[in-house]
């Protein structure tokens, strides 16, 4: 292979400049020009094509694997628990059928031996959300004692806890940072994290590598195929990024990425349109380096056959795994053009939004509905 690429013979097109492209677009474009292309979508700028001029100096670095040198994310499965017994018997189910991942959604504090009776956790991850997040105070020192009681390596654990809140000693990530989608893509990451900074700088006795090790960004993805991937990406490099600011070196694998696929509530007259959906938003997930997908099931879709609707959406990481081996790759993106361009417009904007709100004090000290209005626009 490396010979037939060495060999130009095997090429015979000439490489063309970014100036030759332009000037070819609007020969054929005749009565638009190449400026009528230029568009501007989620708080981003973009034009038709990118050639190798359009790559930033560095490129962020955001490739991760796990022990194995290989990719992997968990796939989650989301239940809710009004009954304890009912919720462990759905768990090891689902455990069964293709889930390595749990969410138990909780309205008050659940009996852990009941809710986990034959759950190995070290094999699977595990968290938890809460109806009201009063609960996770209490719930932290029942956990750590289900934990010891159990006898567990606390560092072969993984999950989270689904507050926002520094618990330490816990194993799972307890502090939850959600990334809207109701703002530009830039000042939405910004937001977040100047919250999570501003909550940072109250917090006393607590250093940078232990408040890091706690976040989960968790995120809702739309359509939008190669954004989403460029989204991941920078959120990670992101990360790592205002990790420095704190002089600490944050491995990209150490930044947990948590992508929410769905749910399915538009009614739609192709019964295959939301599948094609959550397959589409979840192969983005996972280019984009995500550590975690929770496909909601199409209920919508199957409103008589439940089971038939979690099974679909369950699978579907599964096949992007086994049969698409999306996981045998770390950063299929690296080195895309038009990729890696959005994603480092995506950071630098993000970056610069976020100084803006640091310097005026943090999120708290600004009037963030102004901050918000003044640079939602394009």
């Amino acid at each position: 292979m490396i010979a037939l690429m060495e060999n130009t013979a095997f090429y015979p097109f000439k490489p063309f400049s970014a100036k030759e492209w332009k000037a070819k677009i609007n020969q054929d474009l005749k009565v638009k020009t190449f400026t009528d292309l230029l568009w501007q979508q989620h708080g981003l700028e973009g034009k038709p094509f990118y050639t190798e001029d359009d790559l930033p100096k560095t490129l962020p670095q955001v490739a991760h694997a796990n022990a194995f040198g290989h990719r992997s994310w968990v796939n989650y499965h989301r239940i809710e628990v009004s009954d304890e017994k009912r919720a462990n018997l759905k768990a090891l189910e689902v455990l069964q059928q293709g889930a390595d991942g749990l969410i138990f959604h909780c309205s008050q504090l659940p009996q852990l031996p009941v809710l986990l009776r034959d759950i190995l956790l070290p094999y699977c991850a595990v968290g938890f959300e809460w109806s009201d997040e009063n609960d996770l105070n209490a719930f932290q020192e029942q956990f750590l004692d289900y934990l010891r009681e159990q006898q567990y390596n606390l560092k072969s654990l993984s999950g989270f806890m689904g507050g926002k809140y520094f618990l330490k000693d816990m194993p799972l990530r307890s502090y939850v940072l959600r990334v809207e989608n109701k703002y530009p893509a830039p000042l939405a990451l910004a937001i977040a994290l100047a919250k999570w900074v501003d909550d940072f700088d109250a917090i006393e006795g607590v250093s940078p590598k232990e408040y890091f090790r706690q976040l989960q960004i968790q995120l809702t993805l739309s359509d939008d195929y190669f954004f989403e991937i460029a989204r991941l990406r920078a959120i990670r490099a992101t990360v790592c990024q205002l990790a420095q600011a704190y002089d600490l070196n944050l491995s990209p694998g150490e930044v947990r990425l948590f992508c929410e696929i769905g749910p399915w509530n538009t009614a739609v007259e192709d019964v295959n349109h939301h599948m094609m959906q959550a397959t589409s938003q979840a192969m983005s997930a996972v280019l984009g380096g995500a550590d975690a997908l929770h496909v909601h099931p199409f209920y919508s879709v199957f409103p008589k056959k439940p089971l038939m609707a979690e099974r679909l959406a369950r699978n579907i990481s599964g096949i992007i795994k086994e049969e698409s081996h999306l996981d045998k790759v770390l950063d299929p993106a690296e080195g895309s053009y038009y990729v890696e361009h959005l994603t480092y417009q995506l950071m630098k904007k993000s970056l610069l939004l976020l100084q803006k709100i640091e310097e005026k004090g943090g999120l708290s000290a600004i009037d963030k509905a102004a901050f918000i209005e003044k640079n939602s626009k394009p």
